[in-house]
């Protein structure tokens, strides 16, 4: 089990105090015991992981093309960076032009995005919040189109 999934499940347990049942009626009575700490496991059903990957994927696919990254000689092209992400001392990041990221290669450009759209998802903000955020909304009703998310869900 990897070490989020472990810390996700911790969370998940929530402490549910259990008092002693009433003494018999033939026992004199006695203090209740002290009570015991048990465990209930929430019966949530969290988006499975490749189900989650994939819809994070067409949003990467999305943002990028939305940003200008199928064009050749782009910004975005030649800074590596699909999302147009601005400069936040990502990994393997310079400041670049206009304040936005320089990656040193596609691959970083991408992980970076991706790293980005998980945070948002962990903080649970919808598309329409991270759209908003990300552009001020300019392309959201394209994403909503391209990818069948709703605009007010989390993914």
């Amino acid at each position: 089990m990897r070490p989020f999934y472990r810390w996700a499940a911790f969370l998940l347990l929530q402490p549910v105090i259990a008092t002693a049942s009433e003494p018999a009626k033939n026992t004199p009575a006695e203090p209740l015991k002290t009570t015991e700490l048990k465990f209930k496991v929430e019966a949530t059903k969290p988006r499975a992981p490749a189900a989650r990957r994939n819809v994070v994927i067409r949003l990467m696919r999305g943002i990028a093309r939305h940003e200008g990254w199928d064009s050749p000689g782009s910004l975005v092209r030649r800074l590596h960076n699909p999302g147009a992400l601005t400069y936040a001392n990502q990994p393997n990041a310079t400041p670049g032009i206009r304040g936005f990221a320089a990656f040193d290669s596609d691959e970083s450009g991408w992980a970076a995005l991706r790293r980005d759209l998980d945070a948002k998802a962990r903080l649970r903000w919808t598309l329409r919040t991270t759209m908003e955020h990300w552009c001020g909304g300019c392309y959201l009703n394209a994403l909503v189109r391209e990818t069948g998310l709703d605009a007010d869900s989390t993914w």
